[in-house]
């Protein structure tokens, strides 16, 4: 039942059919408290200079400009009534995966509510919202367009997700960059599984073209501190081969390897001025997301008032 909803919990999340309520009642809670926007772009692009008009802003008059002519003009910017906003979620194989701890949440089924609750702001703030699902291909792309209908038919693809196949990030930013001409804000959404110098180099290629990206890891507990014990057969859930190991000397050299693997990816991304959040399906993101988009929106007003300051 409704009533009994509680956005703390992903298992509670995951059990409500209907993605836009589930994405309504995430949002009103995460919202709480933010006054600007969040998932607005850092960078604002001058345009152009147009005279001053009553009501206007004082913030936005170029006062240089008054100081050399005696006029009044404002400045206009592009960012703030011209985002657009791809929401690209991972579907590839591992994405299916859901340990005990998650108690049956899947990356995916996790991924997917929270691409519905960004999907609702986006919407909300009245900027334009597309989608793309990419695991070895790109499918499905709904390019970007404003307004609560562009919502629905958001929802409902991102409803009808399914898994397979391997990841390909090298072809995921080639197929975006080809898309778009202009600059954007691209939110990654998946579990990261992939070599992390390819990862960095595919999606520093999109930072580069002055798109601003923002990447959520999403993880399994399992797949940060396994519970392996005794003679074990693991199956790979993207190509199905099997190898025969003992799961605790595994276990050791897993949680090795994986810290090393994460922190190549943290590093290479940031690196490269893209945001990174790390979530596990057996947390909330709420909390998480929000101080996320907190930080992020105390960031762009600091961006905007030093752009007007120019």
């Amino acid at each position: 039942m409704v009533e009994a909803f509680n956005p703390l919990d992903p298992a509670a999340v995951a059990e409500i059919g209907d993605l836009r309520l589930r994405a309504r009642l995430v949002v009103e809670g995460l919202l709480t408290g933010l006054h600007r926007s969040p998932l607005r772009g850092v960078a604002q692009e001058f345009v152009e200079h147009r005279p001053y008009r009553p009501g206007d802003e004082p913030r936005l008059v170029d006062w240089r400009v008054w100081a050399k002519t005696d006029r009044l003009y404002v400045k206009n910017f592009r960012q703030e009534a011209d985002l657009r906003c791809w929401l690209a979620v991972d579907t590839s194989a591992s994405m299916d995966y859901a340990g005990g701890r998650s108690r049956g949440v899947t990356k995916l089924g996790y991924a997917v509510s929270l691409a519905a609750a960004l999907a609702y702001i986006v919407v909300r703030q009245g900027d334009g919202l597309a989608l793309a699902g990419f695991g070895e291909g790109i499918e499905p792309y709904l390019p970007p367009r404003r307004g609560p209908l562009q919502l629905s038919i958001v929802l409902s693809a991102l409803g009808g997700l399914k898994t397979g196949g391997r990841t390909d990030f090298a072809a995921l930013a080639r197929e975006l960059a080809a898309r778009t001409t202009r600059r954007g804000l691209f939110v990654i959404i998946s579990d990261l599984w992939g070599d992390p110098e390819a990862l960095g180099t595919s999606l520093a290629a999109l930072a580069a073209r002055k798109h601003e990206l923002l990447c959520l890891h999403i993880l399994d507990p399992d797949e940060l501190e396994p519970d392996f014990k005794g003679a074990l057969l693991l199956e790979d859930a993207e190509d199905s081969s099997r190898l025969p190991v003992d799961g605790e000397a595994l276990a050791l050299r897993y949680r090795r390897r994986a810290r090393e693997h994460f922190e190549k990816i943290s590093g290479r991304l940031r690196s490269a001025g893209i945001d990174y959040l790390r979530l596990t399906t057996d947390e909330p993101f709420t909390g998480p997301l929000r101080r996320f988009l907190s930080r992020r929106a105390d960031l762009v007003a600091a961006v905007g008032r030093r752009t007007l300051r120019r």
